[in-house]
């Protein structure tokens, strides 16, 4: 019983991080517009970037847009929550970032907003501005009208919005990082780390092994107990050291250990499953502002899913 527990429990984990790990590339914010499919030209992004300067400077919240191929094999929801993720648009505390999304070949859209502009831009304003100004242009194989006609719109709207300054919001911020996960979200991000590293720690030393005469290989993969406490081992260690800054309770190192030792005596292969990822890759080619310096990004602003989206 305690063996197909184990197995169920080890394919169900390896099911989960291959789906976790099969997301689209997303660029690092160098510049307020992204277009990574060499669409727009280089007047084209100076006349969408003009009114998000001006914005920026006056109120201090960031727009940006990012253009790509394709989104897949997520949906452009997802990826726009992780893109926002990663350039943290807005500034910390007030969290008045924009992000507009556009999936050339996938034929969909995203307005992702910041917590502190749900107000502002609520779902039903994204919605309209989505289909006021980006369709009807997208349709016609204007992106960069449709693109420059939406931002405008969306910075007037910012701009028309009495913003806090970012002195007032720490408060809140400082609040929302206690409050916004809590003990209950701290202990599911343990858990997801634990699930995810074991299955990372396991195909490294997978790889390793990849690399040692057939006979080594196959003596490893029949040391199932070896490779689980290895592995178990190797979790506890990192959770240990981790523990204090995730704020998670104490059992989330036992639950690493236990989580890594499962996966080190599963049967599962890594070495031969090579690079992980998807989507569009993580080379890309197209344009970029000219006039943003390179080290352009985000003041630290979160958003909590809200915005949305559309498709021509």
């Amino acid at each position: 019983m305690h063996r197909f527990v184990f197995a169920v429990v080890a394919l169900l984990l390896a099911c989960a991080g291959s789906l976790a790990f099969a997301q689209a590339a997303i660029p690092e914010l160098r510049t307020r517009i992204t277009d990574t499919t060499g669409t727009l030209d280089a007047a084209a992004i100076a006349r969408i970037e003009a009114p998000l300067v001006a914005l920026e400077s006056t109120k201090g919240a960031q727009i940006a847009v990012l253009m790509v191929s394709t989104t897949q094999p997520e949906t452009i929801e997802a990826y726009a929550v992780r893109a926002f993720e990663q350039f943290r648009l807005g500034r910390a505390g007030v969290d008045d970032g924009v992000l507009l999304v556009v999936a050339k070949d996938d034929r969909t859209t995203r307005i992702e907003v910041g917590y502190g502009l749900e107000g502002t831009i609520p779902d039903v304003t994204a919605h309209r501005v989505i289909q006021e100004y980006l369709l009807p242009r997208f349709r016609e194989g204007d992106f960069a009208g449709g693109i420059a006609e939406a931002s405008a719109t969306l910075a007037k709207l910012v701009d028309g919005e009495a913003l806090p300054e970012a002195a007032q919001a720490t408060h809140r911020d400082e609040a929302d990082d206690g409050s916004h996960l809590g003990i209950d979200g701290k202990t599911i991000l343990g858990v997801f780390m634990a699930f995810m590293l074991s299955m990372m720690m396991r195909g490294m030393a997978d790889a390793l092994v990849s690399s040692l005469p057939q006979r080594g290989q196959a003596q490893w993969r029949r040391a199932r107990w070896l490779r689980g406490a290895i592995v178990g081992a190797g979790m506890g260690g990192f959770f240990h050291a981790i523990g204090p800054g995730l704020g998670g309770p104490d059992w989330l190192i036992a639950l690493a250990v236990i989580v890594g030792f499962l996966f080190g005596i599963s049967k599962i292969e890594f070495a031969s499953s090579g690079s992980a990822g998807g989507g569009s890759g993580s080379s890309y080619g197209g344009r970029s502002s000219s006039s943003s310096s390179s080290s352009y990004s985000g003041g630290g602003g979160r958003s909590g899913g809200g915005g949305a989206s559309g498709s021509w």
